[in-house]
């Protein structure tokens, strides 16, 4: 990002009056683009990878309401058979597979989903990253827990 010294030297040389206010309005609307993506009904998976590469093109004052694209967060817990869970994640590869991992017991575990498998299309319908927690919760139990078991025997 440049530096506002540099904008307003590109702005003088090149005559453009009021530079700060031009890409303050452009910032602010940069802002709102995740309302006119919904607006226009942009894949909830577009929305988010635009509204994160954005965020990183205005200022922090105004990057810090674009959060939409943000993982729900599970704080960490304890399961019923004794055994702690945290970091949460789902990540998504630029083939559309997805790596369910956590931590549990102090060793991250992982799981991988490719994309044209049921489990795949599960956790993009409830949401990818941003499923609710007792989602998340669920994959873990089912998918990383017996990994975690079977590595403390």
């Amino acid at each position: 990002m440049q530096t506002h010294c540099q904008i307003g030297g590109f702005a003088k040389q090149n005559g453009i009056k009021n530079a700060k206010k031009i890409i303050n309005e452009v910032c602010i609307a940069i802002s709102h683009f995740y309302d006119y993506a919904t607006k226009y009904q942009i894949n909830e998976y577009w929305k988010d990878r635009i509204e994160q590469h954005l965020s990183k093109l205005v200022p922090p004052t105004i990057g810090t309401t674009m959060n939409h694209y943000l993982p729900t967060f599970v704080e960490p817990y304890k399961m019923e058979d004794g055994f702690w869970v945290s970091e949460i994640n789902f990540i998504e590869n630029s083939r559309h597979d997805f790596r369910i991992e956590a931590v549990i017991n102090g060793k991250r575990q992982k799981y991988i989903a490719g994309r044209k498998s049921e489990l795949a299309t599960e956790i993009i319908a409830k949401g990818r990253n941003k499923m609710n927690i007792e989602y998340k919760k669920e994959f873990v139990k089912r998918l990383l827990l017996p990994l975690a078991r079977r590595e403390s025997q």
